[in-house]
């Protein structure tokens, strides 16, 4: 890219689109996920997101597949901590739900462009700014 690279922290519904394949959301997430692992912009996903992604996925699948699906995650994004300050934060955050009021903390604490995620009705207070997957694929292919 010809300009600043651009930092995103990715929620985990994307992450879940992209490693199960949801229709009708896989494609977008999926160039977005292309985009990090080809290094045209940095991603990062919230630590307690990848809990999250195994125990899902442990209990639709196996303990096996996983841990699978989160070394798929590894080699691509960077985790952002989740400690006592973050959580201090996301408690300050209006927010009804903790896991996103995390997400929102993390991407503060990352100081990312863009939280990613398809759940923009739930982090409409967020303070860092939110992008669908499809939209920061359509953004990512005007910036080339």
């Amino acid at each position: 890219m010809n300009q600043t690279t651009l930092r995103i922290l990715v929620d985990l519904n994307v992450i879940l689109d992209v490693l199960m394949a949801r229709e009708p959301h896989w494609a977008a997430s999926a160039e977005v996920w292309a985009r990090v692992e080809k290094g045209d912009i940095e991603g990062c996903v919230a630590a307690h997101s990848v809990a999250t992604l195994y125990y899902l996925y442990a209990r639709q699948y196996s303990t096996r597949e996983a841990k699978e699906a989160v070394s798929r995650l590894l080699r691509v994004f960077a985790v952002a901590a989740i400690d006592q300050a973050a959580v201090e934060r996301a408690l300050q955050i209006e927010c009804d739900d903790l896991e996103d009021a995390l997400q929102i903390a993390a991407a503060e604490r990352e100081g990312v462009n863009y939280l990613v995620t398809r759940n923009m009705r739930h982090l409409r207070h967020a303070s860092v700014p939110t992008s669908d997957p499809a939209d920061l694929a359509a953004l990512l292919r005007a910036r080339t």
